[in-house]
């Protein structure tokens, strides 16, 4: 059976610490918990400093925390990358080319 992740698993994971919204809120730095209540539903997702915050104190990486918005984002990279592949399979051979060509190969060979 085919498990399709959830956009993000903060509610989870700030549960399981016992941690409350306002909590959080306080220890990300931010005047209530209505903004982690937001990002929890999903009605906002927070920039980049607010997401490594929220690793720091849920202990949870970024990855793990977003496991749906990483998902989905390694399937369009996955995509994109096969293209520029192919792209680059049908140009001259060349060392900046073979170079670029193996690290899309280790792109679609990561685990993601």
């Amino acid at each position: 059976m085919s498990h399709t992740p959830l956009t993000n698993y903060l509610r989870t994971h700030r549960r399981r610490t016992g941690l409350s919204q306002s909590d959080v809120a306080a220890l990300l730095g931010a005047r209530s918990g209505a903004l982690v209540s937001r990002h929890e539903t999903g009605e906002r997702r927070p920039v980049l400093r607010t997401a490594i915050a929220y690793e720091i104190v849920l202990g949870i990486s970024i990855r793990r925390i977003y496991a749906g918005i990483h998902s989905k984002l390694a399937t369009n990279v996955r995509v994109r990358a096969t293209r520029m592949l192919v792209r680059l399979e049908e140009r001259p051979r060349t060392a900046l080319r073979d170079q670029k060509m193996a690290s899309i190969r280790r792109i679609l060979e990561a685990d993601m």
